[in-house]
């Protein structure tokens, strides 16, 4: 039952690994020894070899440059997403750009409106006619209005 002034219900720590779930890397059955040259001498192959994974390959990551994100004006559910590979844009280190676009069953309705530009003219500029001319923005939309991100 929650009390007064408690905004979260208490649960039971539950932890991710246990003491006798690791092996025993480096330790011997050899008795110990107070003499701290001693236990430095003898070291330790493996001091961390039970936590995490090892030889876990990872695929590179594709490189982009730019990332779509288009939602709905009304409600802002997401329409689409999507990491754009096929732009060429003079620099990949730019602010995210915001369009507002009106569709109809034919197409958008106008240019893209830009709210918020990167500071650089020619990659707005290069951004607005990628959406209309290359992408194709109108075609891939069902009629409405839509808030258009498209950042690094």
């Amino acid at each position: 039952m929650k009390q007064p002034g408690q905004v979260f219900q208490d649960f039971e720590p539950k932890f991710n690994f246990v003491e006798s779930s690791l092996p025993d890397y480096g330790i011997t059955n050899e008795p110990g020894s107070n003499a701290v040259a001693e236990v430095l001498a003898k070291g330790n192959d493996a001091p961390y070899a039970g936590f995490g994974k090892t030889d876990l390959s990872t695929p590179p990551l594709p490189r982009r440059r730019g990332y779509l994100e288009v939602k709905t004006l009304s409600n802002g559910v997401l329409s689409l997403e999507q990491a754009l590979t096929d732009i060429d844009l003079p620099s990949v280190d730019y602010a995210p750009v915001d369009f507002v676009v009106a569709v109809a069953s034919a197409g958008l309705i106008g240019d893209p409106v830009m709210i918020a530009s990167s500071g650089k003219d020619e990659i707005d500029g290069k951004l607005k006619d990628y959406l209309v001319n290359v992408y194709r923005l109108g075609e891939r939309l069902a009629p409405g209005r839509y808030l258009v991100s498209v950042g690094p």
